[in-house]
Parts: structure tokens; sequence; C-alpha cells
């Protein structure tokens, strides 16, 4: 199995265990606490994703990324219909901070790191 192939398929999972993890019961809530743990698990997502796919167009890169932060909503919108969860606008935000961390963070190493296995970003 290639690298490149291994990117995508941890990608995939981290996007499952994203899902996964938010639809749970919280048993330990710290009101604005869980913001990093947001902007984190977006970070990684993204960074997850671009690298999947380093040879992306920033047009093709750009709508990744919008599209994870759509799924951040939506995970807030079905945590809305869990009895043990609830929506909020500032988690949604702090995925798009995470999102946009991980982009930058994936585009830097894309473009500065030794090649190994990554199509180098343009």
């Amino acid at each position: 199995m290639n690298l490149q192939r291994l990117v995508r398929i941890v990608a995939i999972g981290v996007t499952c265990a994203v899902w996964l993890f938010s639809l749970m019961p919280v048993t330990l809530t710290i009101p604005g606490g869980d913001k990093l743990h947001h902007l984190l698990a977006y970070a990684g997502l993204m960074l997850m994703w671009r690298l999947a796919i380093p040879a992306a167009t920033v047009r093709t890169q750009a709508t990744l990324a919008a599209l994870i932060m759509l799924m951040g909503i939506a995970i807030e919108f079905a945590q809305a219909l869990t009895p043990h969860r609830t929506f909020e606008w500032a988690d949604a935000a702090a995925n798009a901070v995470g999102v946009f961390i991980g982009w930058i963070v994936a585009t830097l190493w894309l473009r500065f790191a030794p090649k190994r296995g990554f199509t180098r970003a343009v």
C-alpha cells in the first residue's frame, strides 16, 4: 500500500471519528472549554484531507474546506436532534477556524517538507 492511499484511508477514518464523537453523549461539560477540541478536530480533519489530495487546485482546496465547514454545521444540526447534545454556532465557528489552520499547515507541509510519496502542491 502506498503512502497516498494510506493517507486517504486515514482521512476517511478521521471523518468517521469526528461524526461518531460529535454525536456521542458527553459526560464532562466545561462551558466554552470544548472549543479547543473542535478547533483541533477540524484542523486535523482538514490537514488529512488536504494531504490526501495533495495536487488539488486552489479551487478544489477551497471547495474541500467549504464542505468540511458545512459538515461541521450539519453535525451541529444533528446534535440538536439528540437528547444529550445541543446546537452551538460557537462550535461551528471553532470548526471553521480549525479548517483554516489545517489548510495552512497542510499547504506549508506540502510546499516545504521533503517529498516522500506526496505530490507537491503548485
